[in-house]
């Protein structure tokens, strides 16, 4: 049975050669939902290039109860031509680190929960890549903090239950910039 997809008609052209990194809610909706596993697959054939990372790799096999589970996510993966880079945690300045903790920690205030380690690790792939054309695919759009990201895409589908939505975000460089700004006129520094 044919299900729902809707996006950006163009996505897949607009995407050639632009770099998208996956989270766990992506990599987990391709591998349930054939269409959007498909529109992942066509993107990558028209030269967009998909990554994740280690950690992301380690939430999608979590719940995997046999090796053969394992083996089909990894070869899933390796179908759809997704690369696994390792975390950025053991490749990225202390200051960069630093400066995006205090972005994100200030983003969110203390009615709304800091998205987790992984989710905010991704973020940091695209604030460290900020001079790059890169972007993050999720489902999460709590996590993504508006004040210094834009939505560039919004794909909807359905499941076998439920109707899913992802999105294309990218880091907002002047707003970035300004929102720092603000923190340190805050601070006085």
């Amino acid at each position: 049975m044919k299900r729902l997809l809707q996006c950006n008609p163009d996505i897949v052209n607009e995407y050639s050669g632009k770099t998208i990194v996956l989270d766990t809610a992506a990599l987990i909706d391709a591998s349930k939902t054939k269409d959007f596993g498909d529109l992942i697959t066509s993107m990558s054939e028209k030269g967009c290039i998909f990554y994740s990372t280690t950690d992301v790799y380690f939430e999608f096999i979590r719940g995997s109860k046999t090796l053969e589970k394992i083996i089909n996510f990894t070869k899933f993966l390796e179908d759809l031509g997704i690369e696994l880079k390792k975390s950025l945690v053991d490749f990225i300045s202390s200051a960069d680190i630093m400066l995006f903790n205090l972005v994100i920690n200030n983003c969110f205030n203390r009615t709304k929960k800091i998205p987790s380690l992984t989710d905010v690790m991704l973020m940091l792939e695209l604030f460290v890549n900020r001079d790059k054309d890169i972007y993050l695919m999720t489902a999460n759009h709590k996590d993504i903090p508006a004040q210094i990201f834009d939505t560039m895409e919004l794909i909807v589908f359905e499941t076998s239950n439920e109707i899913r939505t992802e999105a294309i975000y990218a880091l907002n460089k002047d707003r970035l910039g300004k929102f720092f700004e603000k923190i340190l006129d805050k601070e006085n520094i």
